[in-house]
C-alpha cells in the first residue's frame, strides 16, 4: 500500500525536463521550475517593451481620463451615530440658533429674552434625542451608499500614478494593487500599470507560476516562449 503512493513521486521525479534535460523535482508539465525561471527573467524585458508599445499610450489616456468599473460607498453593518456626536451637533446648532435670535425666550407683554446659559435647555434636548440620532443615522446611511464616487475614484487613480503624493509607500503599493485588479483595465494594460509602477516592477505576478501556470499576459509574446513554457500560459485569462 505504501509502495503503490510512492511511485506517482517516484515517477515525477524521474521525469526529464524537455529543456535542460535533467530529471527534477518541481516539475510543469514537461518543463522543470528552474527553466521557467530562467526562460521568463530572460524575456522579461522583451515582454515590459511589447506591453509599452503596444498598450503605453492607452494607459496614459486611461490614467489620465478614466474611471474604475462597480465602485460605490458602503457604511458598515454597526455605525452609528454616537451620543456624543449628537450632542455636539445639537449644542452648535442651539448655540448658533439663540446667537441670531433664531431661538429666544418668550415673556408676556410680547418681551423676549436671548439667554446666556443653555445648560437646562441643552440637556433637555440630549434627553430626547434618540429618535433624531436613529434618524440621522439611517439618513446618512441611505445618502452616503447613493452618492457619487467619481472624486475618490480619480484620487485613486492619480495616488497609483503618481500625481498624487502620499506619506507612505505602501499606501501607493495598495492603490496600484487596486487600481489594477479592477475590471475597467484589460489583463495587458493592468500588467503594464503594475510593471510601471509597483516597487518591483510586477515581478512577482509575472514570473512566478501559481498553481503550475504562468499569467496570460505572456500570450504577448508567445512566439519567443519555449513550447513547453508556452502550454503553462493561463487558458482562461484569469491572471
Amino acid at each position: 500500500m505504501t509502495q503503490d503512493k510512492l511511485l506517482p513521486e517516484e515517477e515525477e521525479s524521474s521525469h526529464a525536463c524537455h529543456l535542460c534535460v535533467q530529471s527534477k523535482d518541481g516539475m510543469y508539465e514537461d518543463v522543470c521550475a528552474d527553466c521557467v525561471q530562467v526562460t521568463l527573467q530572460r524575456l522579461w524585458p522583451q515582454l515590459k517593451r511589447t506591453l509599452e508599445n503596444r498598450y503605453g499610450e492607452m494607459l496614459d489616456i486611461w490614467l489620465a481620463r478614466g474611471r474604475l468599473h462597480n465602485v460605490r460607498w458602503i457604511v458598515e453593518t454597526d455605525f452609528r451615530v454616537s451620543p456624543e456626536r449628537m450632542q455636539r451637533f445639537i449644542r452648535a446648532f442651539i448655540k448658533d440658533a439663540v446667537m441670531k435670535e433664531e431661538i429666544e425666550l418668550e415673556l408676556p407683554y410680547n418681551s423676549y429674552w436671548k439667554p446666556i446659559r443653555l445648560n437646562q435647555l441643552l440637556e433637555a434636548l440630549y434627553e430626547q434625542s434618540d429618535k433624531l440620532t436613529e434618524y440621522i443615522t439611517g439618513w446618512l446611511i441611505k445618502s452616503v451608499n447613493n452618492a457619487p464616487t467619481e472624486e475618490a475614484e480619480r484620487e485613486l487613480i492619480r495616488i497609483a500614478w503618481g500625481k498624487r503624493r502620499v506619506a507612505k509607500r505602501y499606501l501607493r503599493e495598495e492603490a496600484i494593487m487596486a487600481v489594477a485588479e479592477n475590471d475597467a483595465l484589460p489583463l495587458q494594460i493592468a500588467a503594464l500599470l503594475n510593471i510601471r509602477y509597483r516597487v518591483d516592477k510586477g515581478s512577482s505576478l509575472y514570473l512566478d507560476p501559481i498553481e503550475g501556470e504562468i499569467s496570460s499576459v505572456w500570450n504577448e509574446i508567445r512566439e519567443s516562449l519555449p513550447a513547453e513554457i508556452s502550454a503553462l500560459i493561463c487558458k482562461d485569462n484569469s491572471f
